[in-house]
């Protein structure tokens, strides 16, 4: 019989915050099954559109989702899908968890490296820092006449 024991992400509880550095999730699927008699190992993704899973070690496939922001949260599912037995019949399993990814605001938690004479401004995954008028720069460094 074809089961699949779990099916998580590995980087932790969710919900998985969403801030300035990369933050990949990898999720895992343990597949109980003999490599011969299954034909694939796939992730759908919330969209329902599916992609192959790595097979890391036996009976264990990985996907890495790269660059989580709060759009990534939904659904998952694993569906192992095994060879046609004698009857003809495909048996296809599956196992889902939800995923939360939730926006960290960077400058509210003092997160960013603003300049003093700059003002941050969050934005999903990341923050931007805008010199005040009169000063000049990237927002990290400002440079203007101060009083």
């Amino acid at each position: 019989m074809i089961a699949i024991s779990t099916f998580e992400p590995l980087n932790g509880a969710a919900p998985i915050r969403d801030d300035s550095s990369v933050n990949d999730v990898n999720m895992r699927c343990h597949v109980n099954l003999a490599e011969t008699d299954l034909r694939s190992v796939d992730i759908i993704f919330p969209d329902n559109s599916q992609n192959a899973m790595t097979k890391v070690q036996e009976g264990v496939w990985e996907y890495t989702l790269q660059d989580v922001h709060p759009i990534n949260s939904g659904v998952y599912t694993c569906r192992a899908t095994a060879n046609p037995i004698p009857s003809g019949r495909v048996l296809d399993i599956r196992r889902t968890f939800d995923l939360t990814v939730t926006d960290v605001n960077e400058c509210d938690e003092n997160l960013d490296n603003c300049h003093e004479y700059a003002t941050c401004a969050n934005d999903v995954g990341k923050f931007n820092c805008t010199c005040f008028h009169g000063f000049t720069g990237n927002g990290v460094q400002c440079t203007g006449k101060t009083k």
